[in-house]
């Protein structure tokens, strides 16, 4: 099968590599649809090359490993939750596999993921894709989750939010929010052109450096780009004392002033992982319109284009690969 290989820092060579043999708990999918995450353009930096990323995926089953297939059938399309658990503890049981304390890792880090023809999964990390949506939109059910999952942190009912990034997260996630019951929802960007999407998904757009912070008091703020210490200064000066500050992005090089959470009486709260439940939460959401990922995407691109799609998504695009 052909698969993009990270051969280097920021270069990958299409080769042909031995499709994955599913094991006994797993399937095989034909991938028809692999979004670039921001997470993978970190990994993408030569780290531990070669090997095959991707873990925002959507495709079609076409083998098991054995007879237990979990319900799912040869031909059924289905969306990956990435996360590997051990299939046998409390987590795994309420589908929390990130949570599992024997955790495998997850598609795309630990095993070769998406950017490939096929993929193996265990079965109990696939679920049926919701009718209505495309391949490339359902590859978008994983972050979609992500963002459910930090908006579940704490109760949004008629509270006022501010998101800081507008990438593909950071919309996803003050979607979420105005689905768990925020009365408003302000996105922050530097880049003027991430937030064109905003109004038209009902969030209020600020541009970072021209636009003052909202006057109404913010009682939550969703940090969605990590790495670096300036959006999260941007979210604990927006945040009134006695707020909430849900950490999304990850890598912060500074760290936060535990002085100033003590004397404003923030609360921090990190959120990582999806579970089950989230995913098809996600994939309702999408398919009734309630979370859209359409203004999100900017292209997709064959797997032989795969350096030409990564070039793109470096630009801030949020780009799907169609193997």
């Amino acid at each position: 099968m052909q698969a993009a290989v990270n051969v280097a820092r920021g270069r990958f060579d299409i080769r042909e590599v031995e499709a994955p043999v599913p094991a006994p708990d797993e399937a095989l999918v034909r991938v028809r649809a692999c979004a670039i995450c921001g997470s993978d353009k970190h990994e993408f930096q030569g780290e531990r090359p070669p090997r095959v990323a991707g873990h925002e995926i959507a495709g079609t089953i076409v083998g098991f490993g054995n007879s237990e297939t979990g319900g799912l059938g040869e031909g059924d399309a289905v969306v990956v939750l990435p996360l590997i658990g051990c299939g046998a503890c409390p987590a795994c049981a309420a589908g929390r596999f990130g949570e599992c304390p024997a955790g495998q890792g997850a598609v795309g880090y630990s095993r070769p993921g998406g950017f490939a023809e096929y993929v193996a999964v265990p079965t109990r990390n696939l679920l049926p894709m919701a009718p209505g949506l495309s391949f490339a939109k359902a590859s978008l059910a994983e972050p979609a989750a992500v963002g459910i999952h930090a908006a579940s942190q704490t109760d949004l009912t008629g509270k006022h939010c501010l998101t800081v990034g507008a990438g593909a997260i950071g919309l996803l996630t003050a979607q979420a929010a105005l689905c768990r019951g925020a009365a408003a929802v302000w996105v922050a960007d530097t880049d003027a052109t991430k937030l064109e999407p905003a109004e038209a998904l009902g969030l209020r757009p600020l541009h970072i450096g021209r636009d003052a912070l909202p006057s109404q008091e913010l009682e939550v703020a969703f940090e969605c780009v990590g790495r670096h210490d300036a959006p999260l200064a941007t979210a604990l000066a927006a945040l009134r004392d006695g707020g909430t500050l849900v950490l999304v992005g990850s890598g912060h090089p500074g760290g936060l002033n535990t002085t100033d959470l003590v004397a404003r009486r923030l609360t921090v709260i990190g959120s990582c992982g999806v579970s089950v439940a989230e995913m098809q939460e996600a994939q309702e959401w999408m398919a009734a319109g309630r979370i859209q990922v359409q203004p999100l995407l900017s292209g997709t691109f064959p797997l032989s284009r795969f350096n030409e799609a990564f070039a793109a998504s470096l630009t801030g695009q949020k780009v799907v690969i169609e193997p």
